[in-house]
């Protein structure tokens, strides 16, 4: 397990790639761990949430189960995540540091990602978000976006070590993939 100030060591490094995967469940506060521990080091994020919720409002819908599970809906995902698939793609071919923000919870997909980034020279890691059920339900009702309790319970079960940070959320920092 490496530190905060281990994870910063060459970010501004040409000649040090970093990929930093973000695991949790929906509403565990990623976002927020990120925007506290790694602004300003110029990493770029891959968030196929923001996309997407941005491209449902420009077709007109709204972050509701209606609205996201309609045919429009669904459609709009599908671009979304081939978008945020191109961004990822250029950050990668312009060799630069990113933050993958999603659940964790597909182990081979994040494998293969690893393999082909360490083949290019990445360090990575991953930052596990995890917060009780109650506050993850709270935030996603106060963002207006509703997930199922099954979904949230099944993503914090796989990783072991975690802390606290000041918001309640319990973060395992930075374990090397």
């Amino acid at each position: 397990m490496k530190t905060f100030a281990e994870l910063q060591e060459g970010v501004y490094d040409p000649n040090i790639f970093k990929a930093i995967f973000l695991a949790g469940g929906p509403g565990s506060g990623k976002s927020y761990v990120v925007r506290r521990t790694t602004g300003g080091l110029g990493m770029k994020i891959v968030n196929s949430d923001d996309v997407y919720e941005k491209m449902l409002k420009d077709v007109g819908l709204d972050t509701t189960p209606e609205d996201i599970y309609s045919d429009l809906g669904q459609d709009t995902r599908v671009k979304a995540k081939k978008t945020v698939k191109t961004m990822q793609s250029n950050y990668i071919e312009g060799r630069l540091g990113h933050i993958i923000d999603g659940t964790g919870k597909d182990y081979d997909k994040i494998s293969k990602q690893v393999s082909m980034l360490k083949g290019l020279g990445y360090d990575c890691y991953m930052i596990f978000v995890n917060t009780s059920l109650d506050t993850a339900q709270e935030r996603n009702a106060d963002q207006n976006v509703h997930y199922q309790r099954k979904k949230l319970k099944r993503c914090g079960k796989r990783f072991r070590r975690t802390s606290v940070n000041s918001r309640g959320c319990l973060v395992t920092l930075i374990l090397s993939l």
